[in-house]
């Protein structure tokens, strides 16, 4: 049932038009954490984000492959991430890189303020 679920949301993110990667960071196994711009489920599982929805987060192991899916938010001032396993991680942006789609999304939606 995992495998079924990690290749559903592969394909999603593969497919999808709003599967714009905005953010990552490289993962202690070699990978890496992607931060995208699709929308997923509410994050009731974590109390300060409860009716919140977020983003989709994927862990890509160092051969590209998906391995673990989440739900992100910013809480500031951390990017919160529940994975599909209950898991509630906290990441600190310092250690979090930028792609070129996520300046371009930060800098119009700034530019808007």
């Amino acid at each position: 049932m995992k495998r079924l679920f990690l290749a559903a949301c592969a394909a999603l993110l593969a497919t999808s038009a709003h599967a714009t990667i905005l953010m990552y960071t490289q993962n202690e196994a070699g990978g890496t954490i992607q931060f995208s711009d699709m929308p997923c489920s509410k994050l009731d599982g974590i109390p300060q984000l409860a009716g919140r929805e977020g983003l989709t987060s994927v862990i890509v192991d160092s051969a590209g492959r998906p391995t673990a899916f989440g739900c992100y938010s910013y809480n500031e001032p951390n990017i919160v991430v529940l994975w599909q396993s209950g898991a509630q991680r906290w990441y600190n942006p310092a250690g979090i890189s930028m792609t070129a789609a996520g300046k371009k999304l930060f800098e119009s939606r700034k530019a808007s303020y």
